[in-house]
């Protein structure tokens, strides 16, 4: 092949290889996102359906217990002395059944929930004890005073008598948590002889068990959508609070969202939180990589939490008398059956000052007790998780429980938890090769097609243009070295010497030479 032919391939093959390349890459994308949209929805056969039945991340449950140090004092009218205890931590099996497709890209499900103790990752067994509040005892006074009448109060006064109960208990962490024998519910299965529930516990009945049916949005229609809740037991909305705003049921369950997360226009994610009986929005935060995977922070804000005078739309949280808790306090008791209940972070992280002025042993700290989930932008998967909660019931005096004669009205912290899930190295391994291996070869192939033909191609255009240059514009030939400098100009005067100057030349030279 000769010079002219090899520059025409050449010079073809960059204009072939560019157009490919700049009409690839800025392909690459729409065809990621049609491809994460497909591949995304809850729909049967596809990768987002998997990850939505079962979870692939590990994801654990802690608790932490407040003993009550000095109940003695406590009982007459000295501030509580509390003592963290914890954690004691379940392993989370977290599955979806009786799935059901409906016709308007909605799913429905029931999510039951598994707890597996797991020692090495708690301090000791859930067969510890410590001492708190009796949960039922401050539950019924609430209930009897709410009704307003004395009949109540003197009825909740004479089965707190015959039933032997205390207004402090102690009590095991696995009782609390998942059952213990109450004496109100044991005198009154007795009296009755009715066959009745004797035991209670925060989360009783809750292990492998679910009651709530959820229905979301698949985002078959609109990827935007995705995970979107549409209804919670066939309602769209809560009937706990006083306006519709404070009893919508937006945003997801946290667990993913739509993919392709921009920081600007997604800087605030809303979920439902069933254990706070309400929705709640976290705020972006912040971006990093770990692993060599990019993440966006959200994290719930101090302004979420503050009283009405700080942040209005908590003042649709407030009960209906209108009494607001103060900053750092969720009202739990409207849906908790009238149980004096509220809601915190742990330590009452982003609390009022009085909160921690009358308890002792509470040490807020940002790091481990504030609640971010921290989101593949690609995705939209949330891949970490600390949801931190704490419950508090409020104890004060009870003018039909001698007991409580003398106690203060104070948020007394009983326990707090967190559900958290963090990355492994066999999910990491798994992300990497089935997400952004691919990815990362379609740009990089993409770019290398780019970079190739505009290389050919000016490479073949500056050659091109170089030889026109030549061709247009001859320069004489120059010496190429020394030799061909002093040789050149010696054979070119005895080629033009006749043989009789030859001989006379030969003659003078070999003659010696003499100075006058």
């Amino acid at each position: 092949m000769n010079r002219s032919n090899c520059l025409w391939c050449c010079g073809i093959m960059g204009v072939c290889l560019t157009i490919l390349g700049t009409i690839l890459l800025p392909l690459l994308g729409p065809g990621v996102s049609k491809i994460l949209a497909k591949e995304l929805e809850l729909t049967e056969g596809t990768s987002g359906w998997e990850s939505f039945i079962f979870t692939p991340i590990p994801v654990y449950f802690q608790i932490w217990v407040w003993n009550l140090t000095n109940p003695e004092h406590f009982l007459n009218g000295e501030k509580p002395h509390l003592e963290q205890r914890g954690p004691y931590t379940y392993r989370l099996i977290m599955f979806k059944e009786n799935l059901v497709e409906n016709d308007n890209y909605t799913v429905s499900y029931t999510s039951p929930t598994g707890y597996v103790y797991v020692d090495d990752m708690s301090v000791g067994p859930s067969s510890e004890v410590f001492t708190t509040v009796n949960v039922v005892a401050f539950t019924a006074a609430a209930l009897a005073r709410s009704f307003g009448n004395s009949t109540d109060d003197r009825v909740h006064q004479a089965l707190h008598l015959l039933s032997d109960a205390k207004i402090l208990m102690t009590v095991s962490v696995d009782g609390f948590m998942w059952g213990y024998e109450d004496p109100y519910l044991k005198y009154i299965n007795d009296l009755t002889n009715v066959s009745l529930p004797t035991k209670f516990g925060v989360f009783i009945g809750s292990n492998m068990t679910s009651d709530s049916v959820w229905t979301v949005n698949t985002g078959g229609d609109d990827i935007a959508k995705l995970n979107i809740i549409d209804n919670v037991n066939g309602k769209s909305s809560l009937d706990y609070w006083r306006t519709d705003y404070a009893n919508m049921i937006n945003g997801s369950d946290g667990t993913f969202m739509h993919p392709e997360l921009d920081a600007e226009k997604d800087n605030r994610v809303y979920i439902y939180v069933g254990i706070i009986c309400r929705a709640a929005h976290l705020d972006y935060e912040s971006k990093y990589k770990r692993d060599g995977i990019l993440f966006y922070r959200y994290n719930v804000t101090e302004y979420l939490l503050a009283h009405p005078s700080i942040n209005p739309d908590n003042a649709d949280f407030c009960d209906i008398a209108g009494n607001c808790p103060p900053s750092g306090l969720i009202n739990l008791t409207v849906c908790n059956y009238g149980a004096p209940l509220f809601g915190s972070l742990p330590h009452f992280l982003y609390g009022d000052k009085e909160l921690t002025v009358n308890v002792s042993g509470m040490n807020p700290n940002e790091e481990e007790h504030r609640v971010y989930l921290d989101k593949d932008p690609l995705t939209g998967a949330t891949m970490i998780i600390q949801v931190r909660a704490q419950l508090n019931f409020k104890v004060e005096k009870y003018d039909h429980l001698k007991e409580t004669q003398y106690l203060k009205e104070t948020y007394l912290p009983v326990v707090w938890l967190n559900e958290s899930c963090d990355l492994d190295d066999e999910f990491v391994k798994y992300y990497k090769t089935s997400v952004l291996l691919p990815l990362n070869f379609a740009l990089a192939l993409f770019i290398t097609i780019l970079v190739i033909g505009c290389g050919l191609l000016f490479g073949t255009l500056i050659t091109v243009y170089k030889d026109y240059r030549e061709r247009k514009n001859p320069k004489k030939h120059k010496p190429t070295n020394m030799k061909e400098v002093h040789e050149k100009p010696q054979l070119e005067r005895f080629t033009s010497q006749t043989p009789l100057e030859n001989d006379f030349t030969d003659i003078v030279n070999d003659k010696p030479q003499t100075t006058l």
